[in-house]
């Protein structure tokens, strides 16, 4: 699959979620890149909101392996907030 197809295929289904770190209602518009929770301050766009995240898989997370999970992600693609 090509990266634009990831991409659609990624952000789809996007309908919101909640902040990972105070738990706060957002919209999916608020998962972008540089978006933080409105109510923390938090960067939203980060492994710890993904639905991939999982502490006990490799990297915590079942599909990329990325490193840091509190910054700012550097994917292309985004995956459903939880």
């Amino acid at each position: 699959m090509d990266l634009r197809s990831r991409v659609q295929h990624m952000t789809s289904h996007l309908v919101g979620g909640n902040c990972w770190y105070c738990g706060e209602s957002l919209g999916h518009l608020d998962f972008g890149r540089g978006d933080t929770c409105k109510k923390c301050g938090r960067d939203t766009r980060v492994c710890k909101a993904c639905v991939f995240y999982d502490r006990n898989s490799n990297n915590e997370c079942r599909e990329e392996s990325l490193i840091k999970k509190e910054v700012i992600s550097v994917i292309t693609s985004s995956h459903t907030p939880n």
